[in-house]
């Protein structure tokens, strides 16, 4: 049965749509960091408010990077059920795990929370970094009215009125810091796939 165009989950839907067809007419994400590129070596305070830069995990080994919107979304909140059985399934320190995600009030420490290995969730204050990168975007009016009647202001979320939220994005890379792998996807829908990044870095058998 067809739901009517009333029902929210199909408003969502639609807008959406509009907005994954917008960014991709932007060309939103294309000027992110890429294969053969050196990630920026970005410093950003972790889930307990210690600054910490890249170069602090490269030089121990492969990082793989995940830019987040949070465990409000629920493909966020996917992405890191995979995530979580990807390092239970790799040998202990075989690559390190940083998530990157904008919001505020412990959000940070409740995704740490939800690893049962040793992850890194560092806190990017205003989309600072995702701005800077090219990873940021508006989200647009009406979108943000129909989040907010779905209960989400992302004001509060966020501790910012901007109406920002990042492409959700990741990045494989090496000890030198050159990335090996990127999935940098305009459509919030879709995640990149654990086995893919690792096998990138030469992590699966």
């Amino acid at each position: 049965m067809s739901q009517p165009d009333s029902d929210p989950a199909t408003i969502y839907g639609r807008l959406a749509d509009d907005l994954v067809g917008r960014l991709r007419q932007l060309r939103l994400g294309q000027a992110a960091p890429a294969v053969g590129q050196a990630m920026p070596n970005f410093a950003l305070p972790d889930e307990r408010g210690r600054l910490r830069r890249l170069d602090e995990f490269t030089t121990k080994g492969p990082v793989v990077i995940s830019f987040l919107r949070g465990r409000w979304c629920p493909y966020c909140e996917a992405e890191l059920v995979a995530w979580n059985r990807a390092l239970a399934a790799a040998t202990p320190g075989t690559f390190t795990l940083l998530c990157i995600v904008g919001q505020t009030g412990g959000a940070a420490a409740d995704i740490s929370g939800c690893f049962s290995a040793p992850v890194t969730v560092l806190c990017d204050v205003d989309h600072g970094l995702a701005l800077d990168i090219g990873l940021a975007f508006h989200v647009g009016e009406p979108l943000l009215r129909q989040l907010a009647s779905d209960g989400l202001d992302l004001a509060e979320l966020y501790g910012s009125a901007a109406g920002l939220l990042p492409i959700p994005a990741t990045f494989a890379l090496d000890p030198q810091g050159m990335i090996r792998a990127a999935f940098v996807e305009p459509d919030f829908r879709l995640r990149a796939e654990p086995a893919a990044v690792l096998q990138a870095l030469d992590l699966t058998g």
